[in-house]
């Protein structure tokens, strides 16, 4: 697991590094008609029989030490509230991860200091491991430098473009008729790539800075790139944050325009 705050130190504090899961939880596809109980993400606790853990003072202000880390995929979120959604039946990862992560690398770009944590349910033999890494790279004063990729994805659209035209005047009637007010129109491109993920994440992480990204390895033919720039929800004592980026409005560089953007009914929404 690499959760990471981009390139640009202005964008973000602070990168986190784990891995070597003491469980993990993962919902599959094909495990559907053997899970007629889904894991609700407001149960989780409860269902995976975890316990919260008091956080050592020194270590309350990193953004984490040890715990829950996964993700959940949108179908996943279809599944608790629609009755038969669509499933992208093409995509094998799963519909939710969820790992029990017992340490952390914690690098804090703007103080410049790292901190290594562990869990007291952390095993002794991957601290050790753990440990003798970070010795031996700082020993040998390594540094990583990823591989260019020999053979770059070649990135197909799944869509016409008259699909996708459709998909917009339909929107648009369901607007018009008070259906809904806003629709997150996507499309997904593929591409057939043998060569490891890591790298080209690195070379995607140049081009797209983004300060919410991550890397997932659920196994070794499975991984998640994410580049985020916005964050969906953010909660640190008691306080929610949110920073979405959504829908597009004209710059007029008039003093009026905030305060317009501000009393629109459907910001607010």
């Amino acid at each position: 697991i690499f959760l990471d705050s981009g390139v640009d130190e202005s964008k973000g504090r602070f990168n986190i590094i784990s891995g070597s899961p003491l469980f993990t939880h993962t919902i599959n596809k094909a495990e559907l008609s053997h899970t007629p109980n889904l894991v609700k993400p407001s149960n989780i606790h409860e269902s995976l029989n975890y316990e919260q853990q008091e956080i050592p003072s020194i270590f309350s202000d990193l953004p984490f030490t040890a715990g829950l880390i996964g993700y959940s995929s949108y179908e996943y979120g279809a599944l608790n509230i629609i009755e038969a959604p669509q499933l992208m039946e093409e995509s094998k990862l799963p519909l939710l991860y969820i790992g029990e992560y017992t340490w952390s690398y914690i690098h804090d770009k703007k103080q410049k200091r790292g901190y290594l944590t562990y869990s007291p349910r952390c095993p002794l033999d991957l601290r050790d491991k753990i440990e003798n890494i970070i010795s031996d790279t700082h020993e040998k004063n390594a540094t990583y430098k990823h591989k260019q990729q020999t053979n770059k994805p070649n990135w197909q659209k799944t869509i016409s473009y008259q699909r996708y035209s459709e998909a917009f005047e339909q929107i648009q009637s369901y607007i018009i008729a008070g259906d809904c007010y806003q629709v997150n129109l996507t499309q997904r491109f593929e591409a057939d790539f043998d060569d490891p993920s890591l790298p080209l994440y690195f070379q995607l992480r140049e081009k797209v800075d983004t300060p919410y990204s991550a890397f997932i390895s659920f196994s070794d033919d499975q991984q998640l790139l994410s580049f985020s720039p916005e964050q969906f929800i953010g909660i640190k004592n008691k306080e929610i944050n949110t920073k979405p980026i959504k829908g597009t409005a004209q710059n007029t560089n008039k003093a009026e325009a905030p305060q317009k953007l501000q009393e629109s009914t459907k910001n607010q929404a």
